[in-house]
């Protein structure tokens, strides 16, 4: 009954924007004034019903999150996009957008919006992580010596991250990091990370036990 209430909700309150399709409406000009007018009415009925727009914000952030989840990917986008007109510094709308970048294979993307939730203060240790493994996969992606740049930019990321005194979260990191490691085919040290990761009680993932299985082996 709930979740039918906040879809009924998300449904009143959302404004009707002309692109919707990418981050932060395509970078479309918004001073148009009937679209001006459109945001106001928006923002305005959001804080009515959260209580301040840094709140409605967040809501929209879980309302798009639950969307992808769910494999309705145009809808996500839409609240992430709606999210992001109502707080522009809430950092966890970014990492929405660069989780639908990600999901459809276009790394750069994701990680270029992975870079606006860091500037917007993430800073997390396992968020961290993910911002390096995506900045590897970019990296890859790239002629050097854009290659190079970005990969030695994830190496210091995961250092960072390591730093952290929690086990748990630490041994998500070395799993990141073991994957971003076989992207490069750095393989002792893909082996290392992993068995570190299993040292802290991590679950890793079969693929990956079966990628550092084959290393050693060879």
């Amino acid at each position: 009954m709930k979740t039918v209430i906040f879809i009924i909700l998300f449904i009143q309150l959302s404004p009707a924007h002309a692109d919707d399709s990418q981050p932060m409406f395509g970078g479309m000009e918004r001073s148009d004034p009937e679209l001006l007018q459109k945001d106001h009415l928006f923002i305005d009925k959001a804080i009515q019903t959260f209580g301040t727009s840094e709140h409605a914000s967040i809501g929209y952030v879980d309302s798009g999150f639950e969307a992808h989840l769910q494999d309705k990917d145009e809808l996500a986008m839409q609240r992430f996009n709606e999210a992001w007109l109502l707080n522009k510094d809430n950092p966890y709308v970014y990492i929405g957008f660069g989780v639908l970048y990600e999901k459809h294979n276009q790394m750069c993307q994701a990680m270029d919006m992975f870079r606006l939730a860091n500037e917007k203060k993430l800073n997390e240790p396992d968020f961290l992580a993910d911002y390096a493994l995506i900045k590897t996969r970019c990296g890859i992606t790239l002629e050097e010596p854009s290659r190079s740049t970005l990969l030695s930019e994830a190496e210091n990321i995961y250092q960072l991250a390591e730093q952290t005194p929690n086990d748990r979260v630490r041994a998500y990191i070395y799993h990141s990091w073991a994957k971003a490691d076989l992207l490069i085919n750095k393989a002792e040290s893909a082996i290392d990370k992993t068995r570190k990761a299993q040292s802290l009680g991590f679950k890793v993932d079969e693929s990956l036990l079966n990628e550092t299985r084959a290393l050693l082996i060879n």
